[in-house]
């Protein structure tokens, strides 16, 4: 029989039709009004409508035909079309129609091969156009011929998608891996992965790219749904939804070492020690003109100035020195006089620099567990600006005078080369304060004792001042701070250092003071700053001194979160009218910025940015403290919640039975109760059901913690007993 194709398809055709986006041979069973009833070589019978059938018919056989001699027919005929599709140079037939015609049938493209095409011919070249869409649209009955910029460009895209396909392929497969080992805590080396041929390179640096993405933007836009489509294999519930997966797998692999501070990425803030090396010469310039600072600069070194810090503090940034004003004094007779000298960075600063740039961009310094990470470089933040004993530094000195009762009376600040006498730390100021309270001899060792009749008159001029901004409706809390320690990196040790109030008054009192007095002096001249605002008004009863854990959560839930912005509106935590921060330019660069006001009225008589350059700066500086804060606030947390779980883990009790950590109940309501465990100083909620009938805040109480998941930041608490 002669293999030609029919016009119309009856009983006995060999025909095709598109089944999942391929051909598939079928044979016509029967036909009655334009519906047939088919069965496929996949011997499933259908029903199917006659103009769904592709153009090439036949051949046309027997209808009589057995089931096992369609089958036999249907499969000779696959073969035999299938070996003509491999011998087709799809590129040449598209070389020779384009530019000749836009259209034509399967017939006419298998004329350009064969003479006197048959059916199995032209459906063998109608399954190969079909199968290039980059080349070929069908039309039905025609393909249109795409012209060559048309098909370079879906070309492009298909080697795209096949190649997205083998990563999605590969990938997914590998992450499973990955996944399980995380599971089973096995080292990098241990997973089984990738191949290693030169292809796999490709999808092993694409893989590494999407993670190390992930990590740092957990959010990012995936238009193609690449990532869900990676992890939708792992036994998680919604995977692509979980942020801490793209750390876990990233850490299986090797690619980050446990405990990554993820943090870092998320804020973009480079933690490398050279972060800095780039802008080289825009250091070289700031140096050169503190230089030329010091030629001209006035020189203070006689007074009693003491920077007051945590013992770890390198970067000095501050210093005080306080006296009593005798009764002859002109301006607060019998009153008080502070000096307060400021790191001056903003002196030799070049704003609008590569290295400004650089800076902005940190925001902050950080002062981690396991490191500290300063805002501006070492050479400067260190040494250059530091308010290091016994050595000239540039400083914005600010001398403050206040009468009898606290009351500013003036304020004036200048630019000097000042030479401080001490660098103390808090513990030696409050043992210096504390025994010259209770009346006992000094510790001779101690290097704040020469310095005891100063901070004893500071102490007082604190309260005085704790005093009048409690009146104005301040909220003043005090609790000691937790002190986290790494042992060999990862071994976390947690204890809560000495509360140290008087010293901390001091130091705090006389900074709040030397930022209001600053802002006023700079409001009276019209100088534009950058203000940080909590414009809410509180009950009467929530100002004072806050020391019980309860207290505490009970008056700073009401206190809304303060914002940056340049008007000067009032802070009612802090008891003012408004408040500016100065006092710590070489960590903070709102600080910077406002400092560089002073600057430049001092040194110039105008203010170095005008309000519309600080309206322009304000939001990148929100932002970039908004992000270094939630470094600031969650790592610490993370070590944290891993001390409590290396705890539990190594530690499960006495005799093998089961911990408790003790903690007080800070508020509640019908649903939950809000703990703080006293260890960490950590905020944990529960079910009210777990504290049975006596409920009540400050009620002393010990927790069983459950699950504890510190990348999650997630900690359960499983029990809760009376103390």
């Amino acid at each position: 029989m002669t293999l030609t194709s029919v016009t119309f398809a009856g009983v006995g055709c060999v025909v095709e039709l598109m089944q999942s986006g391929r051909p598939l041979l079928a044979w016509i069973l029967e036909e009655e009004s334009a519906q047939l009833r088919l069965v496929t070589i996949n011997k499933r019978e259908m029903k199917l409508a006659a103009n769904r059938l592709l153009p090439w018919l036949g051949p046309q056989y027997s209808g009589s035909a057995s089931r096992q001699e369609i089958q036999e027919r249907l499969g000779q005929h696959k073969r035999v079309r299938e070996e003509y599709a491999a011998q087709m140079d799809v590129p040449q037939l598209w070389e020779l129609a384009q530019g000749e015609i836009s259209r034509a049938d399967a017939q006419w493209f298998a004329s350009l091969i064969w003479s006197e095409p048959d059916v199995d011919q032209v459906a063998a070249m109608g399954q190969t156009l079909l199968n290039h869409k980059t080349h070929f649209k069908f039309s039905p009955p025609f393909f249109e011929v795409y012209p060559a910029e048309l098909v370079e460009q879906r070309e492009s895209r298909q080697k795209a998608e096949e190649a997205r396909m083998e990563l999605v392929t590969k990938g997914s497969e590998f992450f499973r891996h990955l996944y399980e080992a995380s599971r089973k805590r096995k080292a990098p080396q241990e997973v089984e992965g990738l191949p290693g041929d030169a292809e796999s390179g490709e999808i092993a640096l694409a893989l590494r790219k999407i993670l190390k993405e992930r990590v740092a933007d957990p959010d990012a836009h995936d238009p193609e749904g690449l990532w869900k489509m990676l992890v939708k294999a792992l036994p998680l519930k919604n995977p692509g939804d979980d942020e801490s997966l793209p750390l876990i797998l990233a850490t299986a692999w090797g690619i980050f070492p446990e405990h990554y501070n993820f943090w870092m990425d998320r804020a973009g803030y480079d933690p490398s020690p050279g972060w800095f090396e780039p802008w080289q010469r825009d250091l070289d310039n700031v140096e050169a003109l503190v230089d030329n600072f010091y030629l001209t600069a006035k020189s203070v070194a006689t007074e009693d100035f003491v920077s007051i810090d945590p013992d770890s503090t390198r970067d000095w940034d501050d210093a005080v020195a306080v006296t009593r004003l005798d009764a002859e004094d002109a301006d607060a007779p019998g009153g008080y006089g502070a000096g307060i000298a400021l790191a001056c960075p903003a002196l030799g600063w070049i704003f609008g620099s590569d290295l400004d740039k650089a800076v902005l961009h940190r925001g902050s310094s950080l002062y981690l567990p396991e490191a500290e990470y300063y805002m501006m470089p070492e050479p400067l933040a260190l040494k250059l600006f530091s308010l290091k004993a016994g050595q000239s530094r540039p400083a914005l000195l600010l001398r403050l005078k206040f009468d009898p009762e606290a009351r500013l009376v003036k304020a004036s600040p200048e630019l000097v080369a000042l030479t401080i006498r001490a660098n103390l730390t808090q513990k030696q100021c409050e043992s210096v304060l504390s025994a010259a309270e209770e009346q006992e001899g000094l510790p001779a060792q101690n290097p704040a004792v020469p310095f005891a009749p100063m901070l004893k008159t500071a102490l007082e001029l604190a309260g005085k001042l704790q005093a009048r901004r409690v009146a104005a409706g301040a909220v003043v809390t005090e609790r000691p701070d937790v002190e986290i320690f790494l042992q060999d990196k990862d071994r976390v040790c947690i204890a809560q250092r000495e509360l140290l109030p008087l010293v901390q008054t001091l130091v705090g009192e006389l900074m709040i003071a030397a930022t209001f007095a600053l802002s006023g002096w700079c409001r009276e001249r019209e100088l534009p700053l950058i203000y940080r605002s909590q414009d809410v008004a509180l009950p009467k009863e929530f100002a004072g001194v806050w020391r019980r854990e309860e207290d505490i959560a009970r008056v700073l839930k009401t206190l809304p979160p303060s914002i940056l912005g340049l008007e000067a509106k009032p802070h009612a935590g802090l008891g003012l009218k408004y408040y500016s921060s100065f006092t710590a330019p070489m960590r903070r660069y709102q600080d910077l910025l406002n400092e560089a006001q002073v600057v430049g009225f001092l040194r110039g008589r105008a203010a170095r940015f005008s309000k519309e350059e600080l309206a322009a700066l304000l939001p990148q500086v929100s932002s970039r403290l908004e992000l270094t804060g939630q470094i600031q606030r969650h790592r610490p947390r993370y070590w944290k919640l891993l001390f409590f779980q290396q705890q539990e883990q190594l530690a499960p009790g006495s005799n093998g039975g089961l911990k408790y950590w003790d903690a007080t109940i800070t508020d509640e309501n019908n649903y939950f109760v809000q703990l703080m465990l006293d260890i960490a100083q950590i905020n944990l909620r529960a079910p009210r059901e777990l504290c049975g009938e006596r409920i009540m805040p400050g009620a002393r109480v010990k927790v069983r913690l459950g699950k504890i998941d510190p990348l999650r930041n997630d900690i359960q608490v499983m029990e809760i007993l009376d103390a």
